[in-house]
Formats: structure tokens, C-alpha cells, sequence
């Protein structure tokens, strides 16, 4: 009898642990993940405001990510940026970011505050580099094919790509806590298997 009460607390305490581990960041990218980092090209920040439109597939939206690339002293450098849903063109969300804080060649999270009811809706995130020169700036990673559902435009001209670009929704995410589950009980079952085979 203690040894079945001990089994289903054990299997309580997994379960909430899973549970609580399985609230991600999660990352939807709009951009072809199939395509060759080297075949990547970049936007510089010093041609005007960078714009890119996407439907977003999360019912909210706490932040986007970009892969970036810097050169230079970025010491005064700042990049504002804003969320307009266009199904009213209202923003939705805003920010600086201060270019020392970007790393060279990787995703920057540029995080606002959470906006919901996001999902199946258009919505433009607007870029706008400050401070920049031919030596101290920042670009930003993109393919040369424009998806689905997506538009990319740098000042006033229409971009044939789309960003390296991922939205990001902090949640609860099904699929890691199934994953993590079979892998904790095939963890179980194999060291009562080495156990049996031993004993």
C-alpha cells in the first residue's frame, strides 16, 4: 500500500514538474527555416525604416525575433521599433532598444508587453535604426523569397524577401510536455529493465 501511495505522489510530482517546465518561449518563425544560412542576405539599418508585415498563427504575442548583424561602435546606436495591427492600424506595442545590447549573428528578442487576441490577424513590426553611419551599424538577416503572407519593405521600397524573423509567445506548449513525458517514463522503464536484468 506505501509503496503504490509512494508511486502515484512520485507520478504527481513528474507530471506537475513536466507541466511547469513546458511553459516556453515559443518560436514561430515566418521566414523558410529549410534555406541555407550562407544564402542569407541583409538589410541596412541606414536605409530607412525596415518594415515587415506577418499574420500571426499565437492568439498573443510577447515579443519578436530577429537575427542581426553589427558592425562597428554601436555605443550611441538605438533602434526603435512598434507592433501595428493593421486591422485598425493602431500600435499595439513599442520599444528602444540600445544597439550595444545587440550580440553580431544572432536572434535578438525585441520584447513587449503581451498583446492577445493576435491570432489569424495581420500585423506590422516597424524597425527604425537611430545613430547610425557607414561603419556603425546594424543589419538585418533576411532570405531572398517573399513567404506567405508576408511583406518586406525598406523605406519606401517593397523587399522581394522576408526577415529571419520569429514571433515569439511565452505558453503552455503541448508537444514539449508529451515529449518530455515519454522521455522521463523511457528513462523509468529502462532502469527497471537494467534493474530486473542484474538483480
Amino acid at each position: 500500500m506505501k509503496r503504490r501511495i509512494s508511486i502515484i505522489g512520485l507520478s504527481f510530482i513528474v507530471i506537475i514538474a513536466t507541466f511547469l517546465y513546458a511553459h516556453i518561449d515559443k518560436m514561430n518563425p515566418i521566414y523558410n527555416q529549410d534555406i541555407d544560412t550562407s544564402q542569407y542576405m541583409q538589410l541596412n539599418g541606414n536605409e530607412g525604416k525596415i518594415t515587415q508585415r506577418f499574420v500571426s498563427v499565437e492568439d498573443k504575442l510577447d515579443g519578436i525575433s530577429i537575427k542581426c548583424q553589427v558592425a562597428g561602435s554601436l555605443q550611441d546606436v538605438e533602434i526603435e521599433y512598434l507592433l501595428v495591427d493593421l486591422s485598425n492600424d493602431k500600435i499595439v506595442a513599442e520599444g528602444v532598444e540600445k544597439g550595444i545590447d545587440i550580440e553580431n549573428s544572432k536572434f535578438h528578442w525585441f520584447e513587449f508587453a503581451t498583446v492577445d487576441g493576435c491570432l489569424g490577424k495581420e500585423f506590422e513590426f516597424v524597425l527604425d535604426c537611430k545613430n547610425t553611419t557607414d561603419i556603425n551599424t546594424v543589419t538585418f538577416s533576411y532570405e531572398g523569397n517573399t513567404e506567405k503572407n508576408t511583406q518586406l519593405e525598406a523605406g519606401d521600397t517593397t523587399i522581394n524577401g522576408t526577415l529571419i524573423f520569429r514571433t515569439i509567445t511565452q505558453r503552455f506548449d503541448f508537444e514539449t510536455f508529451c515529449i518530455l513525458l515519454v522521455f522521463i517514463l523511457y528513462i523509468i522503464l529502462f532502469l527497471k529493465f537494467l534493474y530486473q536484468l542484474f538483480k
